[in-house]
Order: C-alpha cells, then sequence, then structure tokens
C-alpha cells in the first residue's frame, strides 16, 4: 500500500471523526499529538510497501487512532486489548475503547496480552503497531513479543514506540534528586498499577525484540511533543501528549528550548524510541521447535 501525499489529510479526518465519538468526552485528542501519529503512521506504511490490502494488527487500543486510520484507507484493522466491564448485546464483554473502535469499523479482541495467546491466526498480520505500550506491561515482554512474531507473515514488521529510559529529561530530574518512576500517589489507592512498569534503553530494546526471534532493522529517536509536555516544575519534566492550554504551553519556556536545542544535536537524549523489526522466514515459535 502506497503511501500518499494526503496521509496527513487522512489522519486529520480521523481525528475530527474521534472527536464525535462516545469515548472522545472522556479521552480527548489534542492537536499537539498529531506529529507524533503521522510520525509513526508514516513510518508504517512506508515498510507496509506496495501490498494491496495488508492486515494491520494495533496492540493496546486506547483511542484507537492508528486501526481506524488503516480502516479508513482500506486496510484490515484489527485491535486487542484487555476485556472490560461495558455489556455489547450478543457480544459479552468489552473494554469502552473496543467498542468506539468497533464503531469505526475496526476489527475488535479482547486479551490480556502480556499473558493470553493473541486470538490472531498465524502468519497473518503484515504489520503490528505496539504503540505506547511495552512500557506498560506488568510481567516480561517475553510473552507478548513471541505472540507478535507468530502472528506477523515472514517479512511482516512490527513497530515499536516507548519512551526513551535514558532521554534527557530524566537524566536532568535524577541528577536533580527527583524520580522518574510514577509518583505513588497515581497508583496508591488503585487496585492496579496501570502506569509505566519498565522504560528501555535502546539496546533493552532490541535485545527483548531479538530474542523473540524478530530482526531489528532501525530504531529511531524522536522527540515530537517536548514543547507541549505539561512542567508544572522542573521535578516534573515530561516527555508525554496531554492537552494543554496556552498559558500551560508557555510555562518553563527557557528549559524546554534548552532541551529541545540539545536533544536536536544528540538524537539518543530525544523523548522516544521508535523500532523497527521484521520477522524472518527462518523465525519459529518456541511451541513449535
Amino acid at each position: 500500500m502506497a503511501q500518499s501525499a494526503s496521509t496527513l489529510e487522512t489522519l486529520r479526518s480521523v481525528v475530527a471523526e474521534y472527536r464525535e465519538s462516545p469515548l472522545a468526552s472522556d479521552w480527548p485528542f489534542s492537536a499537539n499529538e498529531i506529529p507524533y501519529h503521522l510520525r509513526l503512521i508514516e513510518i508504517a506504511l512506508e515498510h507496509i510497501g506496495a501490498t494491496a490490502q495488508p492486515t494491520v494488527l494495533d496492540i493496546g487500543t486506547g483511542r484507537g487512532i492508528c486501526p481506524r486510520f488503516f480502516a479508513r484507507i482500506g486496510a484490515r484493522a484489527l485491535t486487542v486489548d484487555l476485556p472490560g466491564t461495558v455489556e455489547l448485546p450478543g457480544e459479552g464483554a468489552s473494554s469502552p475503547a473496543l467498542r468506539n473502535a468497533a464503531l469505526a469499523g475496526v476489527e475488535t479482541r479482547q486479551a490480556d496480552c502480556s499473558r493470553e495467546t493473541l486470538p490472531v491466526e498465524s502468519d497473518s498480520v503484515d504489520c503490528v503497531c505496539l504503540f505506547d505500550v511495552i512500557e506498560h506491561l506488568p510481567h516480561s515482554p517475553r510473552h507478548l513479543l513471541w505472540e507478535i512474531s507468530r502472528v506477523l507473515r515472514p517479512g511482516g514488521v512490527c513497530i515499536t514506540a516507548t519512551p526513551n529510559a535514558v532521554r534527557l529529561s530524566t537524566r536532568i530530574k535524577v541528577f536533580l534528586g527527583h524520580s522518574n518512576w510514577p509518583h505513588i500517589s497515581d497508583y496508591y489507592d488503585q487496585p492496579v498499577h496501570r502506569g509505566h512498569h519498565h522504560e528501555y534503553t535502546e539496546s533493552e530494546l532490541r535485545l527483548v525484540h531479538e530474542k523473540a526471534g524478530l530482526q531489528v532493522a532501525d530504531v529511531q529517536f524522536v522527540d515530537l511533543n517536548l514543547m507541549h509536555a505539561p512542567i508544572r516544575s522542573l521535578a516534573d519534566l515530561q516527555s508525554r501528549h496531554r492537552p494543554l492550554g496556552r498559558d500551560e504551553t508557555r510555562k518553563y519556556l527557557a528549559p524546554r528550548l534548552l532541551l529541545h536545542a540539545i536533544a536536536r544535536v544528540v538524537p539518543h537524549l530525544r523523548g522516544q524510541m521508535i523500532l523497527i523489526a521484521r520477522k524472518s522466514a527462518q523465525t519459529r515459535h518456541p511451541e513449535l521447535l
């Protein structure tokens, strides 16, 4: 499937459609997030190539912007998310995210991807989108990555996006005596901690994919949201996407500009990593060995 000049227009249309969906009131999408999603989609399109009707699997549905995009351009788009408690007539339990994606024509599946078998056929997927998920896994990524390897066709690609554990903002926070882990108050009263359990360095991210029989083709470092991330104090330097007002965007402008300038010169200090890995024809799932 060739990439066209209308990719950005299509993405904006998908975002506009999402903003009219039932989930958007509780989980809005900011214009600041478009460059990051555009970069990920462009990478996927580049590596899918000329496949006429590719199958794209999104893991961790969230707002479902990427699977919505691929469904819009004619791909077979699937998404897998944790089971939830919203009852769908005739369909049993589903998460609100899955229900919302289904309304946009995306095929939905339920599974705890960190422990359960992906409900997807082996050797059937051209591209897996693992965007901002791997850092949330409470267990080893081994099971999920081997499942991704299983469902990919030979030559299929897995694109993993995740925060860079040694980004410049993290180094500054730790140097100033502040932890980079989620604050205990964020999940102390919650039954499940859904924040980051492990952030990866480049070498770690390469290692876990290679151990799953995937061949790493490239790792890119990006920092597409530093100028918009909320900073309430220097202890709160972040590289995350959140809707912001104009006053919040301007706060700590000088530190933002300095971090942005340094990260432009030293890519390995940027906020996010995007890893591209392919399944070779020789890769065999452990259960088949």
